[in-house]
């Protein structure tokens, strides 16, 4: 959604300048290998971001990782249009999977005291979800919208169908052809 709403033209960066780092991040070799989907990740500095003038798109992940990027997240976020992205549950955990992110990281996986087997793992993660609209979400997404109050919810398919101009189109078809086959049954595409 990030670089999607970076190519309406109306943020920090200028068309061009998003496709260059769309190229980089969204590069045609990750279809072969998607465990290199978080080495090629560009974040924006939103802590410089939100000392400059003019319209800007912050990027916030997982906001309620820990208590001190919880208090970053709410620093960035104070004063500003939030805008939060969920998938369900099952396709949350098949891309995240696939690209070896959230869970799936080293980092996460000491964190959350995972268990060696991804099966085993998985199913923790399954029997921990909540329910969001109707659908089985991340554990976190109830307490994301309560701290964070956002003021527009979508769910990932209706972002990937939705309307958008000619280079938004374009990339949301890259980043669709990206996608395994599984996540997108998952996703209904």
């Amino acid at each position: 959604m990030y670089y999607y709403l970076l190519l309406s033209g109306n943020f920090q960066y200028s068309i061009d300048e998003t496709w260059e780092m769309i190229n980089h991040q969204f590069s045609p070799e990750l279809i072969r290998d998607r465990s290199r989907w978080k080495t090629q990740e560009i974040w924006p500095n939103n802590q410089e971001l939100k000392q400059l003038a003019g319209r800007k798109l912050f990027l916030v992940c997982n906001p309620l990782w820990n208590d001190h990027m919880i208090d970053v997240n709410h620093s960035i976020s104070d004063n500003t249009y939030k805008i939060l992205l969920y998938a369900p549950l099952k396709l949350q955990l098949r891309m995240a999977w696939e690209k070896r992110a959230y869970w799936f990281t080293d980092i996460s996986r000491q964190t959350f005291a995972a268990p060696v087997s991804d099966r085993k793992y998985i199913r923790w993660i399954l029997q921990n979800s909540a329910q969001y609209n109707g659908t089985t979400v991340d554990p976190q997404i109830p307490d994301i919208i309560k701290q964070f109050v956002p003021e527009r919810i979508l769910r990932l398919e209706e972002f990937v169908t939705g309307t958008a101009n000619t280079d938004q189109r374009q990339f949301l078809n890259r980043w669709t052809s990206l996608q395994s086959k599984k996540a997108l049954n998952l996703m209904t595409l």
